[in-house]
């Protein structure tokens, strides 16, 4: 199944505001522009379609690492589905949610002003572009978007690398970028 007319413009814009943009942790590395078929995933395609409430569509760190398991976006991610189906949910941390963007649009990632403003071109959120403004400003309370969501998984083969992801919903899929955090 090929990509929608949206979802070809979201990807398209998403990539143009990559050019020199850097997550920077304890490495520096690039971001890339990522499509998540719900549709084709059989098992989980019920499980994360989008509704009506923005944050509540999105899934849970449970269907997303379930997400990535059938469709085998990251193969090394197949052992941590094994080892999550093992554990009870109290246990498990290697998964995280959340709503607020302030790690990605830090004014210390370079290219960081152009992500924002192409989250806020593709998902309509004026909060995109408020949240590093927010971030950097102390007296603030630092807001979140509800129409894009980040994602981090320990990766199971290092002990360092942590993927990131920043999806939101374009015509039933997930669209958005991926980059990796070097952390010890």
């Amino acid at each position: 199944m090929g990509l929608t007319q949206k979802q070809r413009h979201a990807i398209d814009t998403l990539q143009a505001s990559l050019k020199d943009a850097l997550f920077i942790s304890e490495g520096e590395e690039p971001f890339q522009t990522v499509h998540i078929s719900t549709t084709n995933t059989g098992t989980t395609g019920a499980t994360v379609a989008p509704t009506t409430t923005a944050a509540a569509s999105f899934p849970t760190e449970q269907e997303f690492r379930t997400l990535l398991h059938t469709t085998d976006l990251l193969p090394s991610f197949q052992s941590l589905q094994e080892a999550q189906d093992d554990q009870d949910e109290d246990s498990n941390n290697t998964c995280e949610r959340s709503s607020d963007l302030h790690s990605i649009l830090s004014k210390s990632n370079p290219g960081s002003d152009k992500i924002a403003q192409a989250l806020h071109t593709i998902f309509g959120d004026s909060s995109s572009s408020e949240v590093a403004t927010a971030a950097s400003d102390n007296n603030n309370k630092r807001k979140t978007n509800d129409k894009v969501m980040l994602y981090r998984i320990a990766d199971p083969s290092s002990s360092t690398r942590v993927h990131i992801w920043i999806l939101g919903w374009v015509d039933g899929d997930l669209i958005g970028l991926h980059t990796v955090s070097i952390e010890s």
